[in-house]
């Protein structure tokens, strides 16, 4: 019986890469919205403490006027609220783009389940009368749950933290290289201090 169950874990009706192709795009589109989010707060800390700064900047001066500011506040509030709506829209893309996720997992899921479900259905009588029911079902729920439960889940969010990481850890090397290097290993030695100490 279960060297039947192989070719079931590898063998798809559909074609199912092509929407997990289509979450880690949007898991890029994700990280790039955490990226544009934590550039766009320096410019405003720094205009903050020093408002001249919009005259040296060509990106700022040229937002400066397309919005027709009167002064240096209000244009620090307006890119406040501009910043703070991005945030929001980013939070609620990436919630949804969690349920993607958690749908297409919970899809995959199911269709293994009735593929093995049928399996079980299609083998002969006396197979059948073997085995206890119960030791049917309990195959099905360990063979489905297992593998999504601790390897594709868990390898989909990965990805996805990991490109969201990697775009904020770029934006704050361009800003503040000689901090985001020193706080990077200040944080590997205390991994590597942890390890050793409760691992």
């Amino acid at each position: 019986m279960l060297s039947k169950v192989r070719p079931l874990l590898t063998t798809n009706e559909d074609d199912s890469a092509v929407p997990l192709v289509i979450i880690l795009m949007m898991g890029v589109v994700g990280s790039l919205l955490e990226a544009l989010g934590i550039s766009l707060v320096f410019p405003l800390i720094a205009m903050i403490n020093d408002p001249g700064i919009i005259e040296n900047s060509q990106i700022l001066s040229s937002i400066y006027a397309i919005l027709a500011m009167e002064s240096a506040q209000q244009f620090a509030m307006a890119l406040g609220i501009i910043i703070a709506a991005l945030f929001i829209l980013k939070n609620l893309y990436m919630a949804w783009l969690y349920y993607v996720q958690a749908s297409y997992v919970a899809d995959q899921r199911k269709k293994l389940a009735s593929r093995l479900f049928r399996l079980y259905i299609l083998s002969g009588y006396g197979e059948l009368r073997r085995r206890n029911s119960s030791e049917l079902i309990r195959n099905i729920a360990n063979l489905v749950e297992g593998p999504f439960s601790t390897f594709i889940s868990a390898a989909i969010a990965l990805v996805a933290d990991g490109l969201a990481i990697g775009g904020i850890v770029i934006v704050l090397m361009i800003y503040q290289p000689i901090v985001t290097l020193l706080a990077g290993f200040l944080l590997l030695l205390i991994m590597v201090l942890q390890n050793r100490v409760f691992g």
